[in-house]
C-alpha cells in the first residue's frame, strides 16, 4: 500500500513537470487565454453594472494555475465611487475538479492589506465559501460600497465559513468570527436620509448556523461610555432560513444609541422611534417576522 501511494505521488509530480515542459516547449498561447479571461470577467461584471480594467495581467502554470491582475479598476454605477485595487489573484484547483468539484481561491491585495476567499461548488449544487482576513479595509477594497451600498471605511479581521446547497437555504451551516477595529462612514444620503459622518472604534460579530438555523450570538458596534463612538449597537437573536429568503423568518433583539452630534442630524428620530426609547436615551426594538420585511416592535 505504501509503495502504491509513493508511486501515485511520483506520478502526479511527473505529470506536473511534464505539463510544465510541454507548455514551455510549445509556447502555450497565454496571451490569448489572458485576453479571453479578461473578457469573461468584464462580461460578468458588466451584467452587474460594474466596469472592469486591469493594466497588467499574468497567467502562470507553475505549482498550479494562477491568474494575477495588477492595478485593477472597478467602476460601479454612480454615485458609488471608482474602486482601485493593487492586485487580484485567482487560483482554480485542478484536483477537486477530478472528483466533480469546482474550487477557486481569490486573494485581494490593497495597501499591504489582504483578503482571502475560497469557494467550492460540489456536485448537486452543494457549496462551501470561506473568508480569512487580517485587518482588511472593506472600504478601500470596494466591498463596502458593493455589498452594503454605503461609502466609508471598515477595518475587519477574522474568519467566516458557510456551506450548504444553492437550491435550498435551509441547509446552510457555518460560523462567523469577525473583529471590527474601526468604522468610518462618510457623510452621505442613505434611503433618502442625509447621514453625517459616523465613527465607531470597535465591534464584534459572532454567528453560528446549523441546518438553516442561524444564531446571532453577538453583533456589537461601539462601546458604552466611549464618547468617540457615534453609534453603539448590541443585537442578538436567530434567523430561520427556509428554502428561499422570502419564506425565511427573523427574531432579533436590538438596542442602540446615537451620539448627540449624530442625533441632531435626525430631527424626526424620536417621532419615529420614540416608543422604544429607554431612560438612558437608548432605543430597544424587537425585529420579527419575514426576513425580507421584519416588523419593528418596541421592547419594553
Amino acid at each position: 500500500m505504501r509503495s502504491k501511494k509513493i508511486l501515485k505521488a511520483l506520478g502526479w509530480i511527473g505529470l506536473a513537470l511534464g505539463c510544465l515542459v510541454f507548455f514551455t516547449i510549445v509556447k502555450f498561447p497565454t496571451t490569448k487565454i489572458q485576453g479571453w479571461i479578461d473578457g469573461e470577467i468584464s462580461s460578468v461584471l458588466a451584467s452587474q453594472g460594474i466596469g472592469f480594467r486591469a493594466t497588467e495581467s499574468d497567467l502562470s502554470f507553475l505549482f498550479g494555475i494562477k491568474y494575477t491582475m495588477k492595478n485593477v479598476t472597478l467602476s460601479p454605477a454612480a454615485p458609488a465611487p471608482i474602486i482601485r485595487l493593487d492586485k487580484i489573484v485567482i487560483k482554480p484547483s485542478l484536483l477537486p475538479f477530478l472528483i466533480g468539484r469546482t474550487q477557486i481561491k481569490v486573494r485581494i491585495d490593497q495597501d499591504k492589506q489582504e483578503l482571502a476567499l475560497k469557494a467550492t461548488l460540489k456536485t448537486g449544487q452543494g457549496f462551501t465559501v470561506a473568508l480569512d482576513t487580517d485587518e482588511a479595509d472593506l472600504g478601500k477594497m470596494g466591498l463596502l460600497a458593493i455589498l452594503a451600498g454605503v461609502q466609508g471605511s471598515v477595518l475587519i479581521s477574522g474568519q467566516a465559513e458557510f456551506q450548504g446547497n444553492l437550491e435550498s437555504l435551509s441547509q446552510v451551516s457555518g460560523d462567523v468570527h469577525l473583529t471590527i477595529k474601526k468604522i468610518s462612514l462618510d457623510p452621505q444620503s442613505i434611503k433618502g436620509f442625509n447621514v453625517p459622518k459616523i465613527s465607531i472604534g470597535s465591534g464584534e460579530i459572532q454567528i453560528n448556523a446549523e441546518a438553516g438555523k442561524i444564531k446571532i450570538k453577538s453583533l456589537q458596534l461601539g462601546k458604552a461610555g466611549n464618547a468617540a463612538d457615534d453609534l453603539i449597537l448590541n443585537a442578538s437573536g436567530d434567523i430561520n432560513l427556509s428554502k428561499t429568503l422570502d419564506n425565511s423568518n427573523i427574531n432579533l433583539k436590538t438596542q442602540f444609541s446615537l451620539s448627540p452630534s449624530v442625533s441632531k442630524s435626525f430631527s424626526l428620530l424620536d417621532a419615529l422611534l420614540g416608543a422604544g426609547k429607554q431612560a438612558d436615551g437608548s432605543y430597544k426594538y424587537l425585529l420579527s417576522g419575514p426576513l425580507t420585511s421584519p416588523t419593528p416592535t418596541p421592547d419594553t
